[in-house]
C-alpha cells in the first residue's frame, strides 16, 4: 500500500484524509522477480481519515466503507468523502 499524499487533504466537511493506492501482482510466478507478471499499479484506491480511522475504498464512481471488501453490505459514502474541497467549500470557512 502506498500513501499518495505528502500532506492531508480536506473534504467539504473539514475532515482531513490521505489517499492511498494498493498495487497488485497476480499469477503463478508472483514471487519471481522477473517481468512475467509485472505489478499492476493502483489496483485498489481509496482514502483514510486518520482522526477517526475510517477507511474508504473506491468502487466505480463512489467510495464505500472498506468493510464492503469483506462482503459486508454497506451504503456508498457521502459525496464529499475522499474528495478534496476547494478552500471556499470547507465547512466553517467563509
Amino acid at each position: 500500500m502506498r500513501i499518495t499524499d505528502d500532506a492531508p487533504k480536506q473534504d467539504a466537511q473539514g475532515g482531513a484524509f490521505y489517499t492511498f493506492a494498493i498495487d497488485a501482482r497476480h499469477g503463478v510466478d508472483w514471487m519471481d522477480e522477473g517481468e512475467k507478471n509485472p505489478w499492476l499499479e493502483a489496483t485498489i484506491t481509496g482514502c483514510v481519515y486518520p482522526a477517526t480511522g475510517a477507511i474508504f475504498v473506491k468502487s466505480g464512481a463512489q467510495h464505500r466503507p472498506a468493510a464492503f471488501m469483506l462482503g459486508k453490505k454497506v451504503k456508498p459514502a457521502e459525496a464529499q468523502v475522499c474528495t478534496e474541497a476547494k478552500p471556499t467549500q470547507v465547512a466553517g470557512v467563509r
